[in-house]
């Protein structure tokens, strides 16, 4: 180990409260997590090695709530969904590298309705 921080965040009663970090071995940031009461809630970011973004995702509650982006590692990006309460709803997207859509489906409360 060359003495770098891995981990950085507050437990409280054996939960994560408030905005949990960990690290890449060199220091360089990995994740950043929100919690609230020992759930996820807030914004949840990944980081490469190269540290471009991976995902980013929100939450409320323990639960997928709001935007999800997935990227590439050239910075467009992957996928976008939108979660209410955990379940996909409206569009969801799939991206090529290049930035073009590959696929299109729309989900109502979690279901598929079509594309």
């Amino acid at each position: 180990s060359n003495g770098a921080v891995k981990f950085d965040g507050i437990f409280e009663n054996g939960k994560p409260q408030g905005n949990i970090k960990t690290f890449y071995e060199d220091g360089s940031i990995e994740t950043l997590e929100g919690y609230k009461d020992g759930k996820e809630h807030g914004i949840h970011k990944r980081y490469g090695r190269k540290g471009k973004l991976v995902y980013q995702k929100l939450y409320a509650d323990g639960l997928l709530n709001g935007r999800s982006r997935e990227y590439f590692d050239n910075g467009e990006w992957k996928s976008e969904q939108t979660f209410k309460e955990g379940k996909l709803n409206g569009v969801a997207l799939e991206y090529y590298p290049n930035g073009k859509v590959k696929s299109r489906i729309f989900y109502v409360n979690g279901q598929r309705t079509g594309e």
